[in-house]
């Protein structure tokens, strides 16, 4: 029996389909590369806020390079803790305390006033004591200034903390001092006031005057000097060693600065 026409023609189109290759179909659901993109997206602001921080607290850094360190204020003095306050204080035992009072750390003059035949100070009575500090060039605070503006010249800063009735305690902080003017550091004690007292005694001191003695940098070198009534006195750093009035004299107008 032959085919009609119909049914060969739908015979030849299934047997075209049948070698037909079918595109490949499209993604249907596209919205599933969202979260990657928008994980990338995180990443990226991210990585853009941490460079920020970066710059900025570099940039802050390299401001505070070039802005000067200001002092601190001094606190209260205070005779907590200082053993024979007020009536037999010894003086040169308190340097090391003194020197916790300031951020100077080179001590250049000591001078103390109403200081009995035992080397003790009676504050009670006016004797008092003061310890003057510095700092080395290009160390310590400095005024203050505009950012970005130079520094006007050299700073040597130092301070006084002094000792007297109201106990131990440090002064404002001078801290434009010219380092042209600063008086080179003085060695760590060998000796104190009541060495100096003794050797005055052997040169007729009369033990009952309270004197003035100073620590301080001579032309020839660190040196003490003590007065008392009639007697003057200009001693090697020993406290002993006799100096001319020449090789004692101070290497500034004041013996002991501040």
């Amino acid at each position: 029996m032959s085919e009609s026409p119909s049914e060969h023609n739908r015979a030849a189109e299934g047997s075209a389909d049948n070698g037909r290759v079918e595109p490949p179909a499209l993604n249907a659901h596209p919205h599933h590369n969202q979260p990657s993109t928008s994980n990338d997206r995180v990443l990226g602001l991210g990585l853009i806020a941490a460079s920020f921080v970066v710059a900025l607290g570099l940039s802050w850094r390299a401001k505070e390079s070039v802005m000067p360190r200001l002092a601190v204020a001094p606190k209260a003095p205070t005779s907590d803790g200082i053993a024979g306050f007020p009536n037999a204080v010894e003086p040169t035992a308190l340097l090391e305390r003194a020197k916790q009072l300031t951020e100077r750390d080179q001590l250049v003059g000591i001078a103390l006033s109403g200081v009995n035949a035992d080397g003790t100070l009676d504050v009670g009575l006016g004797s008092s004591a003061r310890y003057v500090f510095r700092s080395l060039e290009g160390q310590g605070a400095e005024p203050a200034r505009e950012y970005g503006e130079l520094a006007a010249r050299r700073y040597c800063g130092f301070q006084v903390v002094v000792l007297n009735q109201a106990g131990l305690g440090a002064l404002l902080d001078v801290s434009d001092a010219d380092c042209k003017r600063a008086i080179e550091p003085l060695p760590p004690l060998s000796c104190g006031a009541q060495t100096v007292w003794a050797t005055a005694k052997q040169r007729g001191a009369d033990p009952t005057q309270p004197a003035t003695i100073e620590y301080f940098r001579a032309q020839a070198g660190p040196a003490w000097y003590f007065q008392s009534g009639a007697t003057t006195l200009w001693l090697g750093a020993d406290c002993a060693k006799p100096l001319s009035p020449e090789a004692g004299a101070g290497v500034s107008t004041k013996r002991v600065p501040g």
